[in-house]
């Protein structure tokens, strides 16, 4: 009974083939249609008006569900056709980095012991020209502007997980990832020289630093003031100039190094492999035959299942997606953006056909950067 069934199936399915091929040349028409017009692939009233007649003429209750997602998924590979009867191969215009020349202008965010400065020269260890601001905007702006070649920001760690501000930054600057770096993160509380830990009453640092040494933070007594300032080494430098024993700073043994500073307790962090991943940002789209990296982000439509159509386009095109994770959009509540790491080159085939089919879902994606990956160590 169980082949009798199989071989009924078999029919169908031979039926379906044909039918299907037809389906396709049709949509390849269509497509060729838009194209000498201009029009959009994706019309999302006429597919919500085609899915509902189909559910409409399916018989059996049980199955118009299913008749939903079968013709779904049979639109959703007509797009795909039609996007390549539309724009063709993906061209992406980009440029290769020339990260070697000892002439680029690199700006980081802070003063001498900090960890950016400390991600800026072990990603630039020939560059001469070395600029520091004290803000993330600062340093966002002369790239945007031209006035640095470069800029090294910090933009997750491995215990406080994203840093926010440098993504958004990167979206609002219109700007690019073309690298990446690692940094082993090693907080210290650093006071003056004469200074002893019951002496501490206000504590100095950037907000990852205090998020980072939250359990010796809470080991401390409960007056001691915690003061967020724009960088940890800014924090340093601000405690070593007031010469205050009642102030410290969260910062890095350099730091203490740079500013004269005591080191009154060393590794408050609480991850023992605390790391910091720092990313370069450039104008423009840098990218050679050896980045194997990809960041984005996109927007979905605000419909059931959005989200696992954009994901399955990673699956179908065989593209590892590394990193997932959601950032609130400001200007809409309860809205979100998603970022996104996946492996691959844009000159790579698979690559450029799921950039499409990303677009062809409905979501707006914005290209970050093609990098080369850095392993943490």
């Amino acid at each position: 009974m169980l082949e009798q069934y199989r071989k009924e199936i078999d029919q169908i399915d031979e039926q379906l083939v044909d039918l299907f091929e037809k389906r396709m040349d049709t949509a390849k028409k269509v497509g060729e249609y838009k194209k000498e017009r201009g029009l959009e692939i994706f019309c999302p009233d006429r597919e919500k008006a085609v899915i509902k007649k189909r559910m409409e003429q399916t018989k059996n209750p049980a199955y118009r569900q299913y008749t939903a997602e079968f013709f779904e998924d049979i639109m959703r590979i007509s797009r795909s056709l039609q996007a390549k009867v539309l724009n063709g191969a993906q061209n992406f215009l980009y440029q290769p980095a020339d990260f070697l020349n000892a002439d680029l202008k690199v700006v980081y965010p802070g003063v001498v012991g900090s960890y950016s400065g400390e991600a800026l020269n072990k990603f630039f260890p020939a560059v001469k020209h070395k600029l520091n601001v004290n803000t993330f905007l600062e340093a966002a702006k002369l790239v945007a502007n031209g006035e640095a070649d470069f800029g090294v920001l910090p933009f997750e760690n491995n215990s406080s997980g994203a840093i926010a501000d440098t993504l958004d930054l990167i979206l609002s600057e219109h700007l690019f990832i073309a690298g990446e770096t690692y940094v082993d993160v090693r907080h210290c509380l650093l006071g003056t020289s004469d200074a002893e830990m019951e002496d501490i009453k206000e504590i100095y640092s950037h907000n990852q630093g205090f998020v980072q040494s939250g359990l010796f933070l809470s080991s401390l007594k409960a007056d001691i003031k915690c003061v967020p300032m724009e960088n940890t080494a800014l924090a340093a430098k601000y405690v070593a100039e007031c010469g205050n024993k009642k102030k410290a700073a969260i910062a890095s043994k350099l730091a203490a190094e740079s500013y004269g500073l005591k080191i009154l307790k060393e590794n408050i962090h609480e991850n023992s492999g605390n790391t910091t991943r720092f990313v370069v940002i450039s104008n423009k789209l840098t990218c050679d035959n050896n980045c194997d990296k990809i960041s984005a982000a996109f927007t979905t439509r605000h419909k059931s299942g959005a989200l696992c159509d954009v994901l399955a386009v990673f699956a179908r095109n065989g593209v590892n997606l590394m990193h997932i994770e959601s950032r609130p959009l400001k200007q809409k509540d309860f809205s979100y953006m998603f970022y996104i790491d996946f492996e691959g080159n844009l000159a790579d085939s698979n690559v450029a056909d799921a950039i499409t089919q990303i677009k062809e879902t409905g979501a707006e994606l914005i290209l970050l950067g093609n990098y080369r990956t850095e392993n943490v160590r």
